[in-house]
């Protein structure tokens, strides 16, 4: 247990950080690349 409450205290000061750390600019670019180029090719299933 006592492990457990020094690990937090130990990643957060070597910099870390918890949660989503995507780029969630570029995945929105990217799928709107991905919806440009599927509504331009005229294919539908």
């Amino acid at each position: 247990m006592v492990e457990f409450l020094l690990q937090r205290p130990n990643f957060r000061m070597r910099g870390g950080r918890s949660g989503d750390s995507r780029d969630w600019q570029a995945i929105d670019s990217w799928t709107d690349e991905v919806a440009r180029q599927l509504s331009t090719s005229g294919s539908v299933r």
